[in-house]
């Protein structure tokens, strides 16, 4: 059983596809441009393995929190409060869009725009069946109390089924979101952290091998690694053919408080490759700044497997 990572922004029946692919293209760089800066000769700063592995770490853990599904939620239970005038509506491709600075007759203030796509068993043209819902939303809604949900982006919580029978978790935060009231205690929505997160997970139940990939950025409470931006983490195991379970393939950038970045390159095995040499697979990355490789750092990924 072959199980591919699926990015649904691509997807063309999506309405925050049009949206995201835009910004997406806006923000890409030069194909051309050096992955790696070129040495320029400056001293190499002081680095600490441990400080970065412990960050990492956290980041990952902080990854497995990021629960979409209270955002979802709450924005769907705001806007059935709403009555025959407040807010407009029109339409984008087929989604029903709202737009308006209104109060309705509930108490509920809505200013700013949204639109909710519902997935109900919906095929993406790969033969994949999801369930859940994708929401782009830049607004801020308030209920009848006074308690606020501001949205600034996109956020999915899908569940599906590939063709060939596999379980599979897509979820997607993209922009800054909030909520004020009593139900934010104790998640990340009282964090106040604004992570941007894709994560994508397929199953097979049979083997229960899994293959895992996440791509996005967190940002740290005080201490010597401010953020952690995973670039296409792309994690399996032995259970799906692999060769190496214990690391995954993409790169891990870490900044510092001082204001430098660091590049971690994991060599586990990919969707094209999944045969790697044995010596590599220790779930260490060489650590690179500006060019300068500055030794391993080793992290333990079994956290997003759990």
């Amino acid at each position: 059983m072959i199980l591919t990572p699926l990015l649904l922004a691509c997807s063309g029946d999506a309405p925050v596809a049009a949206v995201e692919d835009t910004a997406a293209d806006t923000a890409r760089p030069s194909e051309d441009a050096p992955y790696l800066a070129e040495p320029d000769g400056a001293a190499a700063p002081d680095f600490s393995s441990d400080d970065v592995t412990a960050a990492v770490e956290d980041a990952l853990f902080l990854i497995t929190q990021l629960d979409v599904e209270p955002i979802v939620s709450l924005y769907s239970t705001l806007l059935n409060q709403r009555d025959s005038t407040c807010p407009l509506w029109s339409d984008y491709k087929g989604t029903p869009l709202w737009y308006d600075t209104c109060t309705a007759d509930a108490g509920v203030s809505f200013s700013g725009y949204g639109l909710a796509q519902p997935w109900e068993g919906t095929d993406d043209g790969s033969g994949n069946r999801w369930w859940g819902t994708q929401i782009y939303s830049i607004a801020t809604i308030s209920d009848a109390d006074g308690q606020t949900l501001t949205t600034g982006g996109s956020v999915a919580s899908l569940t599906g089924v590939s063709a060939d029978g596999a379980e599979l978790t897509y979820a997607l935060i993209e922009g800054g979101f909030s909520w004020d009231g009593p139900e934010a205690a104790g998640t990340w929505l009282d964090w106040g952290i604004t992570p941007t997160i894709t994560w994508f997970s397929g199953r097979d139940p049979g083997s229960g091998g899994q293959v895992i990939t996440v791509s996005g950025a967190i940002t740290l409470d005080d201490g010597p690694i401010a953020a952690v931006v995973l670039d296409n983490l792309y994690l399996t195991d032995e259970l799906l053919g692999s060769s190496c379970g214990e690391e995954p393939s993409g790169t891990i950038s870490v900044l510092d408080s001082a204001g430098r970045w660091y590049d971690l390159i994991f060599d586990g095995p990919t969707d094209a490759a999944p045969e790697v040499a044995a010596d590599v697979c220790d779930g260490c990355a060489t650590a690179w700044y500006r060019g300068t490789p500055l030794g391993e750092t080793c992290v333990d990924f079994s956290v997003l497997r759990d």
